[in-house]
């Protein structure tokens, strides 16, 4: 089964803390941390893909490129993807928008040994850029 939705853009949910240390020896530590929780930005939608895909079986320093289709998806778009079945195997998953509305996701075995073969469900999210 093959899911595309679109998110609605929503405010960015921040959570900011600072914090300023005076050290024994003299001298200021400050300390700065953001939060984000979530990946819909200002003004902006994100398109979702989901499907049942299984990964192929992967040599040694081998990848394997699989294409969808995700309408609305232009060249330059902010994409990231992940599969549910990979565990703890060493396959790199990167995704860019090849052309209008195809989204390439490459998987890529670093391992040094034979991977891959899990089936899982492929997820895309396509982050659409002003």
């Amino acid at each position: 089964m093959i899911i595309v939705e679109t998110l609605a853009a929503e405010d960015l949910d921040l959570g900011i803390a600072s914090v300023q240390k005076t050290a024994q020896q003299g001298g200021v530590m400050n300390g700065h941390q953001i939060s984000l929780s979530t990946f819909s930005i200002v003004g902006a939608a994100g398109i979702v893909y989901s499907e049942s895909y299984s990964v192929p079986v992967l040599a040694s320093g081998s990848s394997f490129g699989k294409t969808v289709a995700i309408s609305g998806a232009t060249p330059g778009d902010f994409v990231m993807a992940s599969h549910s079945g990979l565990g703890d195997e060493d396959i790199l998953v990167s995704a860019h928008v090849s052309a209008a509305g195809t989204v390439r996701v490459t998987f890529g075995n670093i391992s040094g040994v034979q991977v891959g073969g899990g089936a899982g469900i492929l997820k895309v999210m396509v982050f659409k850029t002003r």
